[in-house]
């Protein structure tokens, strides 16, 4: 009995490949950029939604920035090329919300005791409370900076603190002095670099 070859012919693309010399094309605007980072950059500065309440205002005046103080560009242009999420507003909802508070590197418990007060206003029923970080950290061998967002994966506490009446705040208090946060912060081995 004989059998048929099939022969398939591939036809030749009709959309041509990009070359080197083209670069990575943003897939909102016409915009080409050399590298993944400026296609980054670029995406964070013009694309990013901020949503109706636009961004929080920054934790220092104009010249109380860190980059002001340092007179570190680089700092400066990992800073306000991540600002839609550093300075991102809340995001409430009835199952778990998400309170986005900007601070400065010489934070206080103090400070953080009267976000937590601010919090525990807006809510109408008892809930667990942890705190993240995201910060900006320095490469200790190349010295690039680059900006690592909060994750519910990476929480200060163990175990949510549970809070149903003012008081119970006396154990974040507690807990969050006997805790030191830098240690925390820099204690994660994914994350070879110094914090600024």
């Amino acid at each position: 009995m004989d059998q048929e070859k099939s022969t398939t012919t591939k036809e030749p693309s009709t959309v041509p490949e990009p070359g080197p010399s083209e670069g990575l094309g943003c897939r909102r605007c016409t915009g080409r950029f050399s590298n993944r980072r400026e296609l980054y950059l670029h995406g964070m500065q013009h694309h990013y939604q901020t949503g109706a309440g636009g961004l929080q205002s920054r934790p220092w005046t104009h010249d109380e920035a860190p980059w002001e103080v340092e007179e570190d560009e680089a700092l400066r242009t990992v800073y306000e090329a991540n600002a839609p999420l550093i300075l991102e507003n809340h995001s409430e909802s009835s199952v778990t919300s998400t309170y986005n508070v900007p601070l400065t590197n010489d934070f206080t418990v103090p400070q953080l005791m009267e976000q937590a007060e601010r919090l525990y206003d807006r809510q109408g029923h008892a809930f667990r409370l942890n705190l993240e970080f995201g910060l900006i950290l320095r490469h200790t061998e190349t010295g690039d900076y680059r900006y690592f967002r909060p994750f519910q994966n990476e929480s200060l506490f163990q175990r949510p603190i549970y809070i149903s009446r003012r008081k119970d705040l006396n154990r974040l208090e507690i807990t969050s002095q006997r805790f030191n946060v830098t240690d925390y912060i820099l204690r994660d081995p994914t994350r070879n670099g110094n914090r600024i």
